[in-house]
C-alpha cells in the first residue's frame, strides 16, 4: 500500500467516523479498519542452479522483502559476476549482486532487508539468479523472501 492509498484510506475513515448528533446508536458502535494489508501467503524461494528462475510472480502483486546471495569458487573461475534480477516498474534491477576476484578461491554471502512494503516487483515476470562466468567451477545460491497481498 502506498503513502497515498493509506492517506486516502485514513481520510475515508475519518469521514465514516464522524457522528450525526441526531441520531444516537443504541447500543454504541465501533468502526475498526484494518490498516495493514492482508499478507496471503508468504515465499521463501531457493536455487543453486547458474541462471535459473527462482520465481514467476505470475498475475498477483508480489513484493520482496529480503534476499541472500552467495557463492563458492575455485581457482580456475575468472570474470564472475552473481546478480539477483528482476523487473521493477519495467526496469531490470539487481536486488543483489558479488563479484568475485580472478584466479582466486573464494566464497562471499550478501543479504539485504528491505522495509516493509518491500520492493514489489512487476507482474507476470520473474525474479532470476544470474552467474556470468568465463571459466568456472562454482557453485552459486540464492535465496528471497516476500509476500503477496491479498486484494
Amino acid at each position: 500500500m502506498t503513502n497515498t492509498q493509506r492517506s486516502e484510506y485514513l481520510l475515508n475513515a475519518a469521514q465514516d467516523l464522524r457522528l450525526n448528533t441526531a441520531i444516537e446508536a443504541n447500543p454504541p458502535v465501533q468502526v475498526t479498519y484494518e490498516l495493514r494489508p492482508t499478507i496471503t501467503g508468504k515465499t521463501k524461494v531457493i536455487t543453486n542452479q547458474t541462471g535459473a528462475t527462482l520465481f514467476a510472480v505470475g498475475d498477483k502483486d508480489f513484493y520482496v522483502v529480503g534476499a541472500v546471495l552467495s557463492y563458492v569458487k575455485d581457482v580456475t573461475a575468472t570474470n564472475t559476476h552473481f546478480r539477483i534480477t528482476s523487473t521493477v516498474e519495467s526496469d531490470t534491477v539487481n536486488i543483489l549482486h558479488l563479484t568475485g576476484t580472478i584466479l582466486t578461491v573464494e566464497s562471499k554471502e550478501i543479504s539485504v532487508c528491505i522495509p516493509m512494503p518491500g520492493l514489489k516487483i512487476d507482474r507476470n515476470t520473474s525474479i532470476i539468479l544470474n552467474a556470468d562466468n568465463t571459466t568456472a567451477n562454482f557453485v552459486a545460491r540464492a535465496t528471497v523472501f516476500g509476500y503477496f497481498l491479498s486484494k
